[in-house]
């Protein structure tokens, strides 16, 4: 169904309609909301499409001209039919937006947090510029002002409706399982005997998650003592819990890698057995998407995760992934005596994600926002 009707500003029949994208960073949640899903519709001649991200877009801007000029000078030069605003911050944005409405050009902001009420118990987040008080106020203005608020998740619209109880949420099934990016794609691990052959856990996240790893490295010291031809890693701006350097070379970090395809081919080549997906009962974490668990099947990896708003409607636990509640170092070490169920979790779990996550999923929801 289609949201918005053409603008007859400069919206023609006989070119592809243009999506500018202006986003915060160009971090995993552009590429998966809005990257390859506007790629792959730009290669079906559906949409063109541009990014730019808050730094990009705030140099154009010179503090000694008049907004308004500027602000013209940019919709001319990009002309969009379409602009969406993903997670973006920049107080510049405003202006834009505020002739965006009086030109009826259609704006849409995407949001997969909850970034206007950021938690004071989670560390890792008050110290990011997520908190500073005038990016959250930013974020808050340009939320009240677009067209329409695409958010990631039902319980992130619930928690941001009554905050913005003017404003219309769209929710959609995000993020899509993109197996595809992986040159070459995966083979299945060999199933390996805990016994003879070393077999490699592993965690993969952002140091917002520091809490959510700290809450399971008890479980995770405990199956290394048991199990000493078993490794742990761990990949991104998340640290390795201080409990677990005890175990020397049989633990490692892995440091971030650069954009979204590269990060996923990294991730399939560390061949991680198990995956470990642990999340703390929180508001904000309620919020989150299970994109997780698709990372990890995309590259051929089981997943143990907590039982969950999250991760319950996507995993059957016991078929396409685990999920735990209080008993991690019990799952851990089943799954590292049965290495057949490890092999079939995976097999079953990427079924499940191909057919509950589909690309289309992304493409169909900005389809609809596009004009025409």
């Amino acid at each position: 169904m289609k949201l918005f009707n053409p603008n007859p500003l400069w919206f023609k029949r006989d070119r592809l309609p243009r999506v500018r994208v202006l986003t915060d960073r160009y971090d995993a949640t552009y590429f998966l909301a809005f990257h390859f899903a506007l790629k792959s519709l730009a290669q079906q001649r559906k949409v063109s499409f541009s990014s730019c991200s808050k730094e990009e877009f705030d140099h154009f801007f010179n503090p000694a001209s008049p907004i308004e000029s500027q602000v013209k000078k940019w919709l001319d030069r990009w002309q969009p039919d379409l602009i969406f605003l993903n997670r973006f911050s920049s107080p510049l944005a405003i202006p834009l937006v505020e002739a965006c409405l009086k030109l009826n050009i259609p704006t849409v902001y995407f949001i997969d947090d909850n970034l206007i009420e950021i938690p004071a118990d989670i560390p890792e987040l008050l110290q990011s510029s997520h908190a500073q008080t005038a990016t959250i106020e930013t974020r808050r203005q340009l939320l009240q002002m677009v067209n329409f608020i695409w958010s990631s998740t039902l319980s992130l619209t619930a928690q941001l409706q009554p905050l913005l109880p003017q404003k219309t949420f769209i929710s959609t099934a995000y993020p899509p399982y993109l197996a595809d990016l992986l040159n070459p794609p995966p083979k299945p691990h060999p199933n390996p005997t805990p016994q003879t052959q070393a077999l490699t856990l592993g965690y993969m996240g952002s140091k917002g998650h520091n809490d959510d790893l700290e809450s399971v490295a008890d479980a995770i010291a405990a199956m290394l003592s048991s199990h000493p031809l078993v490794r742990f890693e761990t990949f991104g701006t998340v640290s390795m819990p201080n409990r677990l350097l005890q175990f020397g070379a049989r633990v490692k970090h892995h440091r971030p890698v650069g954009r979204y395809d590269q990060f996923l081919n990294y991730l399939a080549k560390l061949n991680w057995q198990i995956g470990l997906a642990p999340l703390i009962d929180h508001p904000f974490n309620q919020c989150k998407s299970p994109v997780k668990y698709l990372e990890y099947t995309v590259c051929h990896i089981a997943t143990i995760a907590a039982r969950s708003g999250v991760y319950e409607p996507y995993i059957e636990s016991g078929k396409t992934g685990i999920l735990v509640e209080d008993n991690w170092q019990e799952m851990i070490n089943d799954l590292i005596a049965n290495p057949q169920q490890c092999a079939e979790l995976v097999s079953q779990a990427r079924v499940n994600c191909a057919n509950r996550f589909p690309l289309t999923n992304v493409t169909d929801q900005i389809m609809n926002f596009v004009p025409g």
